[in-house]
This record gives structure tokens, sequence and C-alpha cells, in this order.
């Protein structure tokens, strides 16, 4: 059972362990780059374990992973041909929203990038734009230090708020 801000979701998570490679992006970075699961079209999850070296228990599992997948199978029922940018927008607003501390908006912060062609990082950009708006961030977005005076439950409200106010061909 998943906990999302609308509803609690039960969600079957396949394991995958082994891989040679991940892809190629995982192969051409070392490493670095690549799939650490996915919402399949078959309304189950796949997780590549080897990813989450934290375990099962771990935020990083539970919210980066779990929560923004879930999220994802929720919003192809809710919106069906809904744009991968706008898929990535609202499992990362669940990521934030869910937030221990203010890392995962830091992340988001920095692959933040105005091109629609990348889902992940115009998702980022998208949400730190809209975010900036809410919370009177008045100077330069992408610069770290105009959020320093914010807290993570500041930050994780204004996500709510955006999820919550989500309309298709918003981002």
């Amino acid at each position: 059972m998943v906990q999302l801000p609308t509803q609690t979701m039960s969600v079957t998570v396949n394991m995958l362990r082994g891989f040679i490679s991940r892809s190629w992006l995982d192969y051409i970075s070392f490493g670095e780059i690549g799939a650490d699961g996915w919402a399949g079209e078959d309304n189950q999850l796949y997780c590549v374990i080897e990813s989450y070296a934290e375990g099962t228990q771990s935020d990083i599992f539970q919210i980066n992973y779990l929560k923004h997948e879930a999220q994802h199978l929720l919003d192809y029922q809710l919106f069906p041909g809904i744009s991968s940018a706008e898929l990535e927008y609202r499992a990362k607003l669940i990521e934030l929203i869910y937030q221990k501390g203010k890392q995962r908006f830091h992340r988001f912060l920095r692959e933040a990038d105005n091109n629609p062609k990348n889902s992940h990082s115009y998702a980022s950009f998208c949400i730190m734009q809209n975010l900036a708006k809410r919370l009177n961030i008045n100077q330069d977005p992408s610069n770290p230090d105009n959020w320093e005076h914010l807290t993570t439950e500041q930050i994780s409200s204004a996500a709510l708020q955006l999820y919550q106010e989500y309309q298709p061909g918003i981002i």
C-alpha cells in the first residue's frame, strides 16, 4: 500500500536484479545515470533493486521510487494520454511533498532545464518556476541562495498546493 495525497494505492512491485547493463546511458555514464525503476503499462511497478542499497524501508526507496512510481500509475488512470513531462512534474511534486530534508529540492534545482525534450529536467524547471511564484521568490529561481530562507515544510506545503491545483496541460 502506498499513501499519496489523494488516496492509498495497492501496487505490485517486481524486484529486478542481475542486469549486465541497465541501458546504453548506464553504460556510457559508468553506472551514474540509468533507470532505477519504472511504472509499467500493465499497472505494475518494476524496481532495479541494486539501485536501492539502503533497503526498501529507506526514504530513498519509499519516496523517490515507490511514491514517485505509484503516482505515475495513478496518473495513467486519471489522465490518459498525459505527457511525459507532466507525469514527471506530478511525481516530482510527490517527492517534495513527502521529503524529509531539502536534498530532493536541491537535486531538482540543479537538474532544472527549460528544454521540453527532456521530460525529467523540464519538469524540474516547471516546478522551480511554479514554486518561485507560490513562495514569492522574486529573484533568479535557479540560484540556490534565493531559496535558503525557506524551510522544508514551506516547500512541501507549496508543492502540495501545486499538486492539488494541477490541470492537464499546465506545463
